[in-house]
């Protein structure tokens, strides 16, 4: 029988301390990760949770190699994270499309896409992995949004400059770990981001989660039987115009796990 192993992670502020004196407080992260949490929960999957402080760097690198260790052949491994998300120049060529590393702002600092994509391999082949992405990959504000009810989820352009001017070496340190090269991935990497590279991810005041995360649990209802590309469109059916949902799948092929309903064990 398969086994499913959940990470969700909520980041409602970062250490100021280690992002020279930029909080980045939002209010409803930690309550994305314990909703989509549920979710999985219902469906038999064995959680761990990391909230704010507890979502460090090594942390969630860490959970993520225990899975990696502990996974077989057929086994699920879901990776959900909230909170805010930023871009930093490329450095290692490897982004050819947009010439940017996104980053996902954890509690201590940034974990780069370089430094997920380099634990991927580790997991054996026929494993099947969802990542969901609440979090926002873009570096201008996108026009539209209401400002009263609707939180931009990115770091400050000011904040992200000031991080990388006053420390310039330190993310070009963290890239010298990572392998070089791009090492054959065997399990099926299935990406649904909060929005598109070039957008902005919002959290909805008044309906007190990331806008994503609304959708994402508008769209599960009490439960969904459709397919990924089913439940993709029921996402974007309710996302507004400024913010669309990305699919990315890497890794091997696997047919049986786009044919089947999310969370599926």
């Amino acid at each position: 029988m398969a086994t499913g192993k959940g990470l969700f992670i909520g980041v409602n502020q970062v250490d100021a301390d280690q992002y020279k004196g930029w909080d980045g407080k939002l209010s409803f992260c930690e309550s994305d990760a314990q909703a989509i949490a549920a979710i999985a929960a219902s469906k038999g999957f064995d959680n761990k949770i990391l909230l704010t402080a507890d979502a460090t760097s090594e942390a969630v690198t860490t959970a993520i190699q225990e899975a990696a260790d502990t996974l077989v052949s057929g086994d699920m491994f879901t990776l959900f994270y909230s909170g805010h998300g930023n871009s930093i120049k490329d450095k290692s060529g490897d982004e050819w499309k947009d010439m940017k590393d996104e980053t996902w702002c954890l509690y201590d600092r940034q974990l780069l896409d370089d430094e997920l994509y380099a634990l991927w391999p580790n997991f054996a082949d026929g494993v099947r992995i969802l990542v969901l992405s609440d979090s926002c990959h873009s570096g201008s504000m996108t026009m539209g949004a209401d400002e009263d009810d609707m939180v931009v989820k990115a770091m400050p352009t000011k904040a992200a400059k000031n991080i990388v001017l006053r420390d310039p070496g330190y993310y070009s340190k963290l890239r010298q770990k990572i392998p070089k090269g791009r090492p054959r991935i065997g399990a099926t990497v299935r990406l649904i981001s909060g929005c598109k590279d070039y957008q902005q991810s919002f959290e909805n005041k008044p309906k007190l989660h990331g806008q994503f995360t609304l959708s994402m649990l508008s769209a599960w209802g009490d439960g969904f039987d459709g397919n990924y590309a089913e439940f993709y469109e029921a996402i974007n059916s309710t996302m507004p115009e400024y913010q669309n949902p990305n699919v990315l799948v890497i890794g091997a092929n696997n047919e049986a796990f786009s044919a089947e309903s999310p969370f599926t064990i």
